[in-house]
Parts: structure tokens; C-alpha cells; sequence
């Protein structure tokens, strides 16, 4: 008897309840599996401007017909999708930066955004997930919430250096997509298990709520929608404090 997965997704991104603009943007894409949030940087006033244009520009390069096409084959390799991933995240840099320089701003004082999301390739059992800055993505298997990316923050690298001095703030990232001509993008092929789901979000939930009780909110509802709308809704009863972007991947294996 073969196991067969149900998959469901949903998405969504809230202004919260103290800014006055959204610089959240999220990404679904299910006929070229690829699911990403950003979340803009206002340099000059323009994190929503940099947030959507990152993933214009990434559905863009992956929906593109050779890569595309690439990342649907049963026998692509995972360096090759790595490649491919990597190629297109380092457009969507480029194309942000190139803005930036139309701007005048080459400093790095100019629009940026986080980036974080998974591709799905082959026969959709791997993926390439990417990161750069402090959005995240997580794995939630057998009641345990597991961050599978690693913020790009001061605050984690003072944690990773023993908390020596006082604690930096915990917003302060130290990377992000189109300041400069080049960024470094945190790629890893990671296997879609088949009793594991998956959460993407922007650092307007996990400020609000945390890893306990987003794994609580996961398990008491089996449907997509429901757990996004709650996940935000407990963030803006926290605060609301920055905007909240979530995208929940639930997969349930049945025989």
C-alpha cells in the first residue's frame, strides 16, 4: 500500500497594530512550488518598494522556462538545483541594488530586505530553502518546532560568541538583499518529509510569540488557513509591534 500526502498552504501578511505601512510581502507559488516572505528595510522610505520587487523578481527567475523546466526534472541533482536557486536570489540582489544605485544609494543606506523561503523541486520530496536576514523558516515534526535557518542578526552573533558585554539589540540584522553589489545567501537541500510541516515567517511573529506556543497554535488546528489566521492574530494580541507575515506549509501522510 503506498502512503499518500496531503498538503495544504496558506498565507497571509498583517500591518500589525503600530506601523503605519506594510514592508511584509509574501510569495505562493504552487504551480512552480516556491513559497517566500520578505520583509523590507525603509531606507529612504522604501521597505515595501524592496520587499516586493524581491519577489517579483525571484518568482520571475525561477518560473523562468529553462530553470524552471530544470527544477521539475525527477533527475535533477541537489547541487544543481542549489545552482539554480543560488543564480536566481543573486538576480533578485542585483536587481535591488540596481535600484539603489538609480537612487544614488550604493552605501548601503539604500532599501533592503530579508529573504527567506523554500523551493521544491525534482518530485517535490527536496527543496532548496535560502535565507538572508532574520526572517525564518521552521520545521514542525512530531510536535516539535525546529528553526531550520539561522538568523543573520548582532544579537545571534553575541550569542554564538558567549554573550560577552551587554546584549545588542535583537533587530539589528547584518545581512540583507540589494545594499550591496553582493550577499551572502544561506542555501541548504533539505528533504520534504512527508510527516513534517512548514513555517515561514517574518520576524513580526516570533518578536510577538514564541517557539512553544507557535508549535501549540500548529497542533490544534489541522487546517492551513486557520493556523496563519491565528498565528497572526496572537501576534497583533501581543502587540502588533512591527508587521506580521506567515506562510504555513501543513502536510499530513496518509495510508
Amino acid at each position: 500500500m503506498t502512503n499518500s500526502v496531503e498538503e495544504q498552504i496558506a498565507g497571509l501578511t498583517d500591518i500589525g497594530q503600530l506601523r503605519a505601512v506594510n514592508e511584509d510581502a509574501i510569495l505562493i507559488d504552487e504551480e512552480i512550488k516556491l513559497y517566500a516572505i520578505s520583509d523590507g528595510m525603509g531606507g529612504h522610505g522604501s521597505g515595501d518598494i524592496a520587499s516586493r520587487l524581491a519577489l517579483s523578481t525571484l518568482q520571475s527567475c525561477i518560473a523562468a522556462e529553462p530553470v524552471a523546466k530544470a527544477l521539475s526534472s525527477d533527475n535533477i541533482s541537489d547541487e544543481q538545483a542549489l545552482a539554480l536557486v543560488f543564480q536566481s536570489i543573486a538576480g533578485v540582489n542585483q536587481r535591488i541594488f540596481q535600484k539603489n544605485e538609480e537612487n544614488g544609494h550604493t552605501d548601503g543606506t539604500g532599501m533592503g530586505t530579508t529573504l527567506v523561503g523554500l523551493c521544491m523541486f525534482g518530485n517535490s520530496q527536496r527543496a532548496v530553502s535560502f535565507n538572508v536576514g532574520d526572517s525564518r523558516l521552521y520545521e514542525y515534526r512530531n510536535d516539535v518546532l525546529s528553526q531550520l535557518t539561522r538568523d543573520h542578526t548582532m544579537y545571534r552573533e553575541w550569542e554564538e560568541s558567549g554573550r560577552i558585554g551587554p546584549a545588542p539589540p535583537r533587530n539589528i540584522i547584518m545581512r540583507a538583499m540589494g545594499l550591496f553589489a553582493e550577499v551572502d545567501i544561506d542555501l541548504e537541500v533539505i528533504a520534504m518529509k512527508p510527516e513534517a510541516s512548514y513555517l515561514l515567517c517574518s520576524d513580526g511573529l516570533t518578536g510577538m510569540v514564541d517557539d512553544s506556543e507557535m508549535a501549540t497554535l500548529m497542533a490544534d488546528s489541522g487546517d492551513a488557513e486557520a493556523t496563519t489566521r491565528s498565528l497572526v492574530q496572537r501576534a497583533n494580541e501581543r502587540g502588533g509591534t512591527d508587521n506580521i507575515s506567515v506562510i504555513t506549509i501543513l502536510r499530513k501522510q496518509w495510508q
